[in-house]
């Protein structure tokens, strides 16, 4: 049975069963962190087939641990035992609250559980996932909206870990979530180079391929 992680008070993790049932044995985490949210739930059996199932096969090779966290906890019903789930990804509920959107307070408390769930020391890289399907909720600090985000950007570079993001092609106002990823691969000091793909009508996301990971990369601005 997968196990139910309650590190932080507004975030439930799950745990994603490995495609192969290797042990994880790198010293790096990955962590999804999911819009559940209605339109999600609308494309979301795309998405999970043409761009997570692959990647988390491929983080499987690689021996990662991987978990998966809903932007908003759906409540739990008597019979889920306080949250608890199986089969991984087809164990994501939704949410229909209009807020249920990604934000850089739960991109940061995603970061903080992705670090909470490493190597005390240290170790390879690790991967945050980033899967939207709207546009984010902006939460300034000290009024400066790209400000908030270019902090999330240092904390991640700082923690070595890769930001990669899975966007729902829709029409949404994605800048946000690119502008993260972009000032990460800056600070990190990497090459931009990747190239697009259109996975079916619903979904863009572009791929870079590493040693035994492809992971997904987000389409250019």
């Amino acid at each position: 049975m997968q196990s139910a992680h309650h590190s932080h008070p507004h975030m439930h993790t799950l745990s994603v069963p490995a495609a192969h049932h290797h042990a994880p044995s790198s010293s790096s985490s990955v962590l999804l962190l999911i819009e559940n949210s209605l339109a999600m739930a609308a494309i979301w059996s795309d998405i999970r087939q043409r761009c997570l199932e692959p990647l988390l096969r491929d983080f499987d090779e690689a021996k990662m641990k991987v978990l998966a966290v809903e932007t908003l906890p759906v409540p739990s019903s008597p019979l889920e035992r306080g949250g608890v789930h199986q089969g991984g990804l087809d164990s994501i509920r939704f949410n229909g609250s209009p807020n249920n959107r990604l934000s850089t307070a739960k991109v940061n408390a995603a970061i903080d559980l992705l670090l909470n769930s490493n190597s005390p020391y240290g170790g390879d890289q690790s991967h945050l996932v980033l899967v939207a399907a709207s546009a984010p909720i902006d939460n300034p600090l000290l009024g400066i909206r790209q400000y908030a985000w270019f902090l999330l950007a240092e904390k991640l570079q700082k923690a070595n870990i890769s930001c990669h993001l899975v966007l729902a092609r829709n029409g949404e106002d994605m800048s946000s979530l690119i502008g993260l990823y972009d000032k990460t691969r800056w600070l990190q000091g990497a090459l931009e180079v990747h190239s697009i793909n259109e996975d079916g009508k619903h979904v863009r996301h572009s791929v870079l391929v590493i040693p035994h990971i492809p992971i997904t990369l987000p389409p250019p601005a």
